[in-house]
């Protein structure tokens, strides 16, 4: 594949590595400059499957629950264009090297004084998840991952 033009990258490229990318701002190729520009790379028919398998999503959420994965919702923020998943963090999920999640929650356990971190689907499902002492270690990690959330950061109502 040509390389991603600066325009396009600086606008639209969330993150990258060797063989991942996530890409925000269109549904489909051909309509977003980036969409565009994939689809006249790949052309028509591969920009589809392409964008489809490397990630390219525009994110619509489903309201927080109050719990997800079991636990009690303490933090969550949708991932979106004020986020960047940095690729500081590799997370495999049986054996396939997970992309940016949709979301994160910031959950805890009944009885228990730790943290979860967990990376969510468009349905708020656990995808990822990491383990923290404190609250501030799993905030840490979150902007670690995805750098901006420490400002997008919500409670559950």
């Amino acid at each position: 594949m040509a390389l991603i033009p600066d325009a396009v990258r600086d606008r639209y490229l969330l993150g990258s590595a060797p063989t991942t990318l996530v890409i925000a701002g269109a549904w489909t190729a051909g309509q977003s400059p980036a969409g565009r520009w994939v689809e006249r790379e790949l052309g028509a028919m591969n920009a589809a499957y392409a964008l489809g398998v490397v990630g390219w999503r525009k994110t619509l959420m489903k309201k927080i629950p109050k719990v997800v994965g079991g636990a009690s919702v303490i933090l969550y923020t949708p991932i979106d264009e004020r986020h960047r998943h940095t690729g500081n963090c590799r997370q495999i999920v049986a054996g396939v090297l997970m992309g940016a999640a949709s979301g994160l929650a910031i959950c805890q356990y009944e009885g228990e004084s730790s943290f979860y971190l967990f990376g969510c689907d468009d349905d708020w499902n656990t995808v990822t998840d990491t383990w923290h002492e404190t609250l501030e270690d799993a905030k840490a990690q979150a902007e670690f991952e995805y750098e901006g959330v420490n400002e997008t950061w919500q409670r559950p109502e």
